[in-house]
């Protein structure tokens, strides 16, 4: 997996050279800024469901602070798209099999434990725990985690223009997500 960590910015370097042939799109993709990341990832071997195994990522589950807030939904559309594409189905809240919690911290927050605490975890990624996304899947009956993950991530450079932060969000969550099953 830090094999993986490492590679990534070499990864999102060369995916974004790649994206077009004119010479706005590369030098577009020269600015794009590189990210660095740790991850710490659960394994789950299969989903504990009979097919559709299906999911909900409600608002009530979503939790930040002020620098980590802005990043919620787009974390959230980014479970959300990648859940669906590995199979899972859609569900509202109160008929979901698996209940998705997601926490984000800026690079210039402390936890005081209490972001964490909410999600059921604590990360392990560093001391600080700053500049962190959190995943929990819980089960929704019995509010049993099946899997968790926590990344933390720095930029070279700020994350400000909106596709950029939509596409690391995506980057990061499947990232994230990679070690969970499809849902066939």
């Amino acid at each position: 997996m830090r094999k993986l960590a490492l590679l990534l910015p070499l990864l999102l370097s060369a995916c974004a050279q790649q994206t077009g042939s004119s010479d706005s799109s590369t030098e577009a993709a020269l600015n794009e800024p590189t990210v660095q990341m740790t991850m710490v990832a659960t394994s789950l071997a299969n989903w504990p469901y009979a097919s559709p195994v299906t999911f909900a990522v409600p608002d009530n589950l979503l939790y930040g602070k002020e620098q980590g807030r802005p990043w919620l939904p787009l974390f959230q559309s980014a479970a959300r798209d990648y859940l669906t594409s590995q199979g899972l189905k859609e569900a509202p809240a109160a008929e979901a099999n698996v209940l998705v919690a997601i926490g984000v911290l800026g690079e210039k927050e402390d936890t005081a434990g209490l972001l964490f605490s909410k999600l059921g975890m604590d990360p392990g990624v560093t001391v600080s725990k700053k500049g962190t996304v959190a995943l929990v899947l819980k089960d929704r009956q019995s509010d049993t985690k099946l899997w968790s993950a926590a990344l933390q991530a720095s930029s070279d450079m700020p994350l400000k223009a909106n596709d950029v932060r939509d596409r690391t969000a995506r980057t990061l969550i499947q990232q994230m997500m990679m070690r969970l099953p499809t849902a066939q």
